[in-house]
């Protein structure tokens, strides 16, 4: 899908569609920059019911005149970004029902509360740039379906235009970020990443390195290497390297778990966990399309992507609870649950890239925990931080992308919690509770005095039904929330 901007005018095209965008309370007289067509339409049709509560559709068609589709935005009021996203799915929505290859939006800003017509127009656009996916790679073709190739908005303001381009390769990266995650996982193992990134870097600006199971031995992943052992699919670490400020010495680096698969290994998972597990790698997956994002709006900063990459399988040889493993650092770490493995890689990761790339601040992204599921569903994600710094600029960030997140504390007893009586630390505390925090606990003790953040993706990563434009399934969570926190800095 394409957006595209075309000067207001008042010349209306019978072979066009249009969408008008209205706020609460509908009345005519409230929409006098319509044109005077338009006003026509909708006096000579009856939509009664139609009162402009968000999401609220109405299509209106009359034989050689414009088909018309209005979209309710609520109370004026209260429209925001979020909001309007949300109408902006609702009105692809209902071009997907009507078979609608294109259409013309039509905008009246003086029936919003936004004062400027860029910060309506351009979260509508990616609401229906990311409300326009289905992941169906497996189904057999359906040539009744039309897909929706351009959308235009009316306005006089060229810069607008820009910004759209920009959001639409954010929006595509978020829609590959979702194939990605969607995808069976016996295609896409470690090394079928590996592949898919080789090929991504080389068109790029990003200097990727690619380890495998004996480069990862010698340089002492082995916590990595431990997850791995169940599995005949071998292990990776990728290193993407964006340089777009070289005068810079600062470097951010974002650290993605990538379980290809979770059995849970020795500790297996019940029928009722396992059927999605090939989601576990949302958060390698969110780092990939960002590092693409970030290098094709050529942002100037510099930014490290590290992705561990392993499935965690039940073997004869998998590594099992009681197992101590010495992680990159020499810290050792007792196996008290096998199913606790995102934290193990993410803590190598961590260490090699403190020791190796002297990153400026690092952030951890994974689908880590079912506790964090439990308290927050599947619409916001929790965030950790040993720097108040860093976290509120998460937060600012959030709330710009609308991919929310929560601080959470970690206290010294839940760092406490993490010892272990035979190691340095478990990678699970026996106090079975606050998973979520003890899960943040244990990699905060691999970070030292590095600036930090958390981010536990494990509910919103994976939808079980559909909401506006974040689809079921995968919704590639954190690629707008990364890239907004990457060009504020």
């Amino acid at each position: 899908m394409k957006f595209k901007i075309s000067n207001k005018t008042n010349k209306v095209n019978s072979n066009e569609s249009y969408i008008l965008f209205v706020s609460q309370p509908f009345t005519l007289e409230n929409y006098s920059k319509f044109p005077a067509e338009f006003a026509n339409i909708i006096n000579s049709a009856d939509i009664s019911f139609f009162t402009g509560k968000l999401s609220e559709t109405a299509y209106i068609f009359q034989k050689d005149k414009p088909k018309l589709i209005l979209c309710g935005l609520g109370n004026k009021d209260k429209i925001n970004a979020d909001l309007l996203r949300t109408a902006g799915a609702s009105a692809l929505s209902e071009c997907k029902k009507r078979k609608l290859r294109s259409c013309k939006i039509i905008l009246s800003t003086d029936n919003y509360s936004l004062e400027k017509e860029s910060k309506v127009i351009l979260p509508i656009a990616e609401g229906m740039f990311l409300s326009n996916y289905s992941f169906d790679k497996y189904k057999t073709p359906d040539a009744s379906k039309v897909k929706i190739r351009d959308i235009t908005f009316t306005t006089d303001d060229k810069q607008i235009l820009s910004a759209l381009n920009e959001i639409e390769i954010i929006c595509k990266n978020t829609l590959l970020c979702r194939d990605l995650v969607n995808e069976s996982s016996y295609s896409s193992t470690p090394q079928d990443i590996a592949n898919i990134v080789v090929k991504m870097c080389k068109s790029l600006k990003i200097r990727l390195n690619v380890f495998d199971e004996k480069q990862l031995k010698k340089m002492g992943l082995s916590l990595l290497l431990a997850v791995s052992k169940g599995s005949t699919s071998p292990p990776r670490l990728l290193v993407m390297n964006y340089i777009g400020n070289p005068k810079s010495k600062d470097t951010l680096a974002l650290i993605g778990k990538g379980i290809t698969f979770d059995s849970g290994g020795v500790n297996y998972k019940p029928s009722s966990s396992i059927s999605t597990m090939r989601m576990d790698m949302a958060g390698a997956s969110a780092v990939i399309y960002t590092l693409k994002t970030i290098a094709e709006l050529k942002l100037k900063t510099n930014i490290v992507g590290v992705v561990p990459l392993t499935e965690n399988m039940l073997s004869d040889i998998a590594f099992r609870p009681g197992d101590v493993y010495y992680s990159y650092s020499g810290k050792s770490v007792e196996i008290g649950n096998t199913d606790a493995e995102g934290r193990l890689i993410l803590a190598d990761a961590i260490e090699y890239t403190i020791d190796k790339i002297k990153p400026s601040k690092i952030i951890d992204i994974a689908t880590l925990t079912g506790g964090c599921v439990v308290t927050f569903g599947e619409t916001i994600a929790a965030v950790f931080s040993n720097s108040e710094e860093l976290s509120q600029q998460l937060i600012k960030s959030s709330q710009i992308s609308g991919e929310m997140v929560w601080s959470m504390p970690i206290f010294p007893e839940h760092e406490e919690n993490m010892k272990s009586d035979i190691a340095d630390i478990s990678n699970m505390p026996q106090e079975k509770n606050s998973a979520t925090i003890h899960a943040a606990a244990f990699i905060k003790s691999f970070v030292g005095d590095k600036p930090w953040a958390h981010i536990d993706i494990a509910g919103t990563a994976w939808n079980t039904k559909a909401r506006t434009y974040k689809p079921k399934y995968a919704t590639g969570f954190g690629v707008r929330l990364l890239v907004e926190f990457v060009k504020g800095l």
